[in-house]
């Protein structure tokens, strides 16, 4: 009987020994987990790296009221490549909340960045002007969407432009 006991617990101990720790196994993933040995799909990535813009999109709106009444208004969107945007050079997002582009003149730019959940806001560092840009990231791309609305009052008439300007990105 003691035998059985013995070997019951010696399986026992085989086959709880012999389980793999589950985890993210992707080194840039921000969860990554060293002792996992099988990856369970839990991998959650962030900005901090080096991306390549490809592409903006920007979809625009303006209305035109006087008095309340809407004398005009129209919707227009385009895509353009990265370099027919004027985007230049790479996007580098580091650990200590830093962040680097390339200005028209070829100019390395160093500005500050803090996220908050899914948005990230960019302050200039020349004028302390913010720019807040919502963002959905994978392992491979980083799309980040920067809206704005602007309404002017000039003689009765009342101009609201609304815009959203998302830049998409591959990690390097």
């Amino acid at each position: 009987m003691k035998k059985i006991i013995y070997l019951v617990l010696a399986v026992s101990f085989i086959f709880t020994a012999c389980k793999k720790e589950e985890g993210c196994t992707d080194q840039i993933a921000t969860n990554y987990n060293g002792d996992a040995e099988d990856d369970d799909g839990s991998c959650i990535f962030g900005i901090v790296g080096v991306w390549t813009p490809y592409e903006m999109t920007v979809e625009a709106n303006v209305i035109v009221t006087i008095a309340g009444a809407t004398i005009q208004s129209f919707d227009t969107s385009y895509t353009q490549t990265a370099l027919e945007a004027g985007i230049e050079g790479n996007i580098e997002f580091t650990n200590s909340g830093t962040i680097i582009t390339t200005n028209e003149m070829g100019a390395l730019e160093t500005d500050n960045y803090t996220t908050s959940g899914n948005t990230v806001t960019i302050t200039n560092s020349d004028d302390g002007e913010t720019d807040v840009a919502t963002y959905t990231v994978t392992k491979t791309n980083l799309s980040f969407t920067i809206s704005d609305t602007d309404i002017e009052n000039e003689m009765g008439m009342t101009t609201t432009s609304t815009y959203d300007m998302t830049i998409n990105s591959t990690r390097q």
